[in-house]
């Protein structure tokens, strides 16, 4: 009697442990926010996230269940985000690549964190989006103080010795402005001047300013939209000062926006001869142009967050989370990348500092 107990209790145990196996989800879905109107037209990453979407979905999608992406525009608003965050988290969404700005991201990453919901901004930069040790929390980019690196050491190999900066009173143009600074000093560069208010009434006091320093470069700290007229205005004075800036005005419509400004404009990107040929083969296949830098950060985001569903064979935010931290020498269309513990940053992405062609 004893042990037909015993085989009753552990049939029972399986029958139960069989009803609460998981089940596989019909579809996986993936947000996304960013404000649209801005970055449709100014980048490519809406490219690189569908590309991304096709080929995984080809490749049998998530535990075999199709990936879709849930979209909503967060018009770069900081409390639509949170309102955003919030939806995503109700409707059971476990990653979310967006927001867009540092400033939206500031706001939003503590409804994602608190609710256990991955957040991988694919164009944020600021180092301040890790200000409380976030678990969920990660940047596709690198942060300002890396991308500042570069551009101290194009300064540096362009001979260039004194320094103006404008940049926007915003959470990534004192960031940037801020780690610029310091990796300018590194080299002995001084920032002989600092605005974040260029317009054609203030401009005469500045240039005059400028003059006197003997500035011989201006670095940009700001977006496209804070930039277009302070750039248009210095180029305008300084036809052949060299303007260089991160890769904040290295938007689609930088060439439209500033006209011949963009004939010294430089900028960060990914250096073209890492980037692997048949993505850029199958890219410009289907797109009929090449990627810029935020398709493919997009396209690598999307990758990241499918490999780590698949890697745990789970859709929930505890294990890809988990699995984004654990990234080392993962390969990717731009090269083995890691993920940095202490600076929060995937390492071994090949940046460049290059001129804006017309």
């Amino acid at each position: 009697m004893f042990l037909l107990a015993v085989i009753l209790c552990e049939a029972s145990g399986l029958a139960a442990c069989r009803e609460k196996a998981p089940v596989a989800p019909s579809v996986i879905r993936i947000g996304a926010s960013y404000p649209a109107k801005i970055i449709e037209s100014q980048t490519r990453l809406l490219e690189g996230l569908n590309l991304a979407l096709e080929e995984i979905n080809a490749a049998g999608g998530v535990m075999g269940a199709p990936v879709e992406i849930l979209f909503y525009d967060d018009g770069d608003n900081p409390e639509i985000a949170m309102q955003i965050a919030d939806r995503f988290s109700a409707e059971g969404v476990t990653a979310v690549i967006g927001h867009w700005s540092s400033d939206v991201c500031y706001y939003a990453e503590d409804v994602y964190e608190k609710a256990g919901v991955v957040m991988l901004s694919p164009g944020a930069t600021s180092t301040g989006l890790f200000k409380s040790d976030y678990q969920y929390i990660f940047r596709m980019l690198p942060g300002d103080d890396v991308f500042a690196g570069y551009l101290a050491e194009f300064a540096e190999q362009k001979k260039l010795r004194r320094i103006a900066m404008f940049y926007s009173d915003d959470e990534f143009g004192r960031d940037l402005s801020k780690f610029a600074e310091r990796a300018l000093k590194r080299y002995g560069i001084p920032v002989v001047d600092r605005v974040n208010v260029l317009t054609p009434a203030s401009m005469e006091d500045i240039f005059v300013r400028w003059d006197a320093f003997g500035a011989d470069a201006v670095l940009i700290a700001a977006n496209l939209q804070e930039a277009a007229e302070p750039v248009s205005l210095i180029c305008e004075r300084y036809p052949d000062m060299p303007v260089i800036s991160s890769e904040s005005l290295n938007k689609l419509t930088v060439r439209s926006e500033l006209g011949l400004a963009v004939d010294d404009l430089y900028t960060v990107t990914y250096s073209p001869s890492i980037i692997d040929i048949n993505f850029q083969r199958r890219y410009e296949e289907k797109f009929g142009n090449a990627p810029d830098i935020f398709a493919i950060s997009g396209f690598v985001a999307m990758h990241l967050i499918t490999e780590a569903m698949n890697s745990a064979q789970s859709s929930s935010g505890d294990a890809v989370a988990a699995w984004l931290r654990s990234v080392q020498n993962h390969d990717t269309v731009i090269g083995p990348i890691s993920y940095n513990e202490k600076t929060r940053n995937f390492d071994g992405q090949p940046f460049i500092v290059t001129q804006i062609t017309r």
